[in-house]
Order: C-alpha cells, then structure tokens, then sequence
C-alpha cells in the first residue's frame, strides 16, 4: 500500500508541474500574440502578409484608411490588382524576387485606393521565417503613404529647375534639355541645333 501510495504521489507532482510549465508557455504565447496584435492593429503602416504569387492572405486594420478597402474585402487579392499600370513591373518584379531570395527590397510604386485614385505607397518586402526560423514561402510587406514626399520631392525639382522671382526656366533646366536632346540626337544619329 505504501509504495503505491508514494508512486501516486510522485506522479501527481510531475504532473502538476508539466501542467503548471504547460500553463506557463500558454499565458507567454498568449502575451506575444498579444503584443503582435497590438502592433499590427495599432501600426500606421500597412502590414499585408501574402503567398509567393502576392495573393493577399492577411491586411492589417489600417487598409481602411490608406486604401479606404476593409481588410477582409483585400483578402484573395493580387497586390499587383491594385498597382498602377506603369508601375506594374517593378511591383510584381519585387513580388517574384522577394519569394525567391531572402533579401529585403524596397519599393516605391502608385496604388489605387478605392475611389479610384492613386497614391504613392513605399512597400519593404520580405521573405517570411516560420517559428523554428526557416523560410517559408509567405511575404510580408509593410507599405507606408508616402505620397506628401513624393509631391515635395516633385515640387523641389520643379524649384530647382526655375528662377524662383521669375518662375521662368533655369540655367539647370536648360543643361538637362540640352544633354537629353544630345543624347537622343546621338541615338538616332541626326543633328541637333539649339537657339538662344
């Protein structure tokens, strides 16, 4: 009676404290799915997880605001459905590189929101890892609106190119038309000629 009784014992307290570790782990992964889903729903960027030929497989909260489309409407998508067509190569380019290397790439295309007009989104591509830290065949992107950049940027090209007192054409405007026609000129083997 004793020996079993001790035997009974001893098998409680090791499966006390297998359920007690069991219990741990459980409330530690519970917490880190937490503090992901925090950073995801609470991100200003747009986080999209997506297969190898980009179809989207998870949109975090904040596609409605930057595409004004719900998550789950995104969800079965091409991310190259809503790129501009002039853009469409570098995007679907970056897609194909992104599931085929382990290398981040950064790319800067036009996206259609869903009133049909386009913004600028600044997109870093990755090969996701699984939990034990092996590739796998996902791509996670995060997109940032940069299109106030990108309408900056234009608007200091456009200032260093024209005397600010005049708005009128540069000396560094007229350098840029004048290599560029050079150089078409080259191409086609004609000649150029230039008045001032």
């Amino acid at each position: 009676g004793r020996a079993g009784g001790g035997e009974i014992r001893a098998l409680r307290r090791a499966f006390n404290r297998l359920t007690a570790r069991l219990r741990e782990r459980e409330d530690a992964l519970i917490e880190t799915m937490q503090k992901y889903q925090l950073i995801t729903e609470n991100s200003t960027d747009l986080i999209t997880k997506h297969t190898s030929d980009g179809t989207i497989v998870y949109a975090s909260p904040v596609s409605s605001s930057i595409l004004g489309i719900r998550p789950e409407d995104l969800l079965g998508h091409s991310l190259c459905e809503f790129v501009h067509p002039d853009d469409f190569s570098t995007v679907r380019t970056a897609v194909a590189e992104a599931a085929q290397s382990k290398s981040l790439a950064t790319i800067m295309y036009r996206a259609r929101r869903a009133d049909q007009h386009y913004l600028w989104l600044e997109t870093t591509l990755q090969r996701m890892k699984n939990a034990a830290g092996e590739e796998t065949q996902r791509i996670l992107c995060i997109s940032r609106d940069v299109s106030d950049r990108k309408r900056m940027e234009e608007r200091l090209h456009e200032l260093a190119r024209t005397d600010h007192l005049t708005a009128l054409p540069n000396r560094f405007l007229l350098d840029e038309r004048f290599a560029g026609g050079l150089a078409q000129a080259r191409r086609e083997g004609s000649l150029l000629a230039m008045l001032m």
